[in-house]
């Protein structure tokens, strides 16, 4: 057997493509807290290419960021007032003067709260130029959108005193990688602060989900994207790293959600994972959706807690 090698970025980029998915796999599996050395496969690969290949650059086939999902994110993603009040009072006390990262924008939900706050800097990182292109029209006063990747921070060392996101390193290829990454634009006495909106327990309404995941992906793989766990994985890396971490809570709150809002962002496909699928699955999933909702209230109220996981620069401190 002959295997051809076509060399160029062109003939390269599919590779690339199952090495970003083959990194988090590979973590997954062996459960492991390290961080794909990423420096040396750039280097290996280097020679078969004109230059340094851009190894995380998202492929523009990738579920995540299609203009699509773009286009519905904020509908089925509303900012509950108390959420939105607790994040502009955080960021006027943390965040007035500082040098600012916000890792994984998106459209700019938690940017608007964040950024008026009068940072002496606010550099807001999104990867997706479908989710960039809704933040840039925004056109927030103070924010200088940079479309990049978190795994390559386009920043000096030591360029920031916080570096913030809202659970965008849940879709991280490399959410260590990113960690590490944090590490080394903070400058002494900086921070790392990941927000967290979670449920009070479990939500009322997961069941509906749950039964369109099973029945839409019952011929194929389960979807790519792993966010459960994430963080207490990065947490135990930091850890690891001489850095631990401080959970303060910003926020308690009920939000009422109906069982017509979860079944509406089913059907705008208004999950990443969502857009793997063809329609014929699609449309099964959205079946056995409905027939889950016809079993639940239709109302309910949703108990909710935000959290600030907060991890300081600096070896030894918190």
């Amino acid at each position: 057997m002959v295997i051809s090698i076509h060399t160029g970025a062109a003939g390269l980029l599919p590779l690339l493509g199952v090495l970003r998915h083959l990194r988090q796999m590979t973590q997954l599996v062996l459960d492991t807290t390290s961080s794909w050395p990423w420096p040396h496969t750039a280097a290996a690969l280097a020679p078969l290419l004109d230059g340094p290949p851009d190894l995380t650059a998202q492929a523009p086939e990738d579920p995540l960021y299609t203009p699509a999902l773009a286009a519905v994110y904020e509908r089925h993603r509303p900012l509950a007032q108390p959420m939105a009040d607790a994040l502009r009072c955080w960021a006027a006390k943390e965040l007035a003067g500082c040098d600012v990262l916000e890792l994984g924008a998106g459209t700019g939900r938690v940017t608007r709260q964040l950024a008026g706050r009068e940072p002496a800097s606010y550099r807001a990182i999104e990867p997706s130029p479908a989710m960039a292109a809704h933040l840039r029209h925004a056109d927030l006063p103070g924010v200088d959108l940079v479309e990049a990747d978190a795994l390559l921070l386009p920043l000096p060392s030591l360029g920031a005193d916080v570096v913030v996101e809202h659970e965008a390193l849940q879709f991280a290829a490399d959410p260590l990688l990113a960690a590490d990454e944090v590490l080394r634009v903070l400058r002494p006495g900086g921070r790392f602060v990941r927000l967290l909106l979670h449920p009070a327990g479990p939500h009322p309404l997961a069941d509906i989900n749950a039964a369109y995941r099973q029945a839409a992906f019952a011929d194929g793989p389960r979807p790519l994207f792993f966010g459960k766990g994430t963080d207490q994985r990065i947490t135990e890396h930091l850890a690891a790293h001489g850095r631990p971490t401080q959970s303060r809570t910003l926020a308690e709150f009920t939000q009422h959600r109906t069982v017509e809002q979860a079944l509406d962002a089913l059907a705008d496909r208004a999950w990443p994972y969502q857009h793997q699928l063809t329609d014929h699955a699609h449309h099964r999933g959205m079946a056995a959706a409905r027939q889950e909702a016809g079993r639940l209230p239709k109302s309910l109220s949703v108990p909710y807690v935000l959290r600030a996981l907060i991890t300081p620069a600096d070896q030894e401190a918190c």
